[in-house]
């Protein structure tokens, strides 16, 4: 049974949104993790590839979906198959994938009503699919 967590925001700006996805991607791939960053369209993938080269006092590997998918962090606006990955981070407002296919599943949400209703809503879905999702609030 994947591990469920909604992170919530407490900045309204889209952006922090991308900004935490970054600390949570850099934080899994220390750990060894493999992410898959699942971005909404090509546009917003492409800006989180370009923000993880930029990490300040870091360095972190990554790729688009379009490139070469040896790097243990991808950022990509495809579904990714089963065993891709072991943290899937959702940035979009859907629930296109079944969860049971990921050892963990990560939920950002800033503190706006565009994420949060979509996000309350597959809040919502998981459980009824008998999960039980953990929350956790990030000032």
């Amino acid at each position: 049974m994947p591990r469920i967590i909604f992170y919530t925001l407490s900045s309204p700006a889209a952006e922090a949104r991308e900004a935490f996805a970054c600390r949570l991607a850099l934080k899994a791939w220390r750990q060894g993790l493999r992410v898959w960053l699942l971005c909404r369209d090509q546009a917003q993938a492409h800006t989180l590839n370009q923000q993880l080269w930029d990490l300040p006092n870091a360095f972190m590997p990554n790729a688009r979906e379009d490139q070469v998918q040896q790097e243990n962090v991808i950022c990509g606006w495809n579904v990714p198959t089963a065993g891709r990955c072991d943290l899937l981070i959702n940035l979009t407002d859907s629930m296109a994938f079944n969860a049971a296919d990921y050892a963990s599943l990560a939920e950002i949400l800033h503190n706006h009503e565009d994420t949060l209703a979509p996000g309350r809503e597959r809040f919502r879905q998981y459980r009824k699919q008998g999960y039980d999702p953990q929350k956790h609030a990030i000032d």
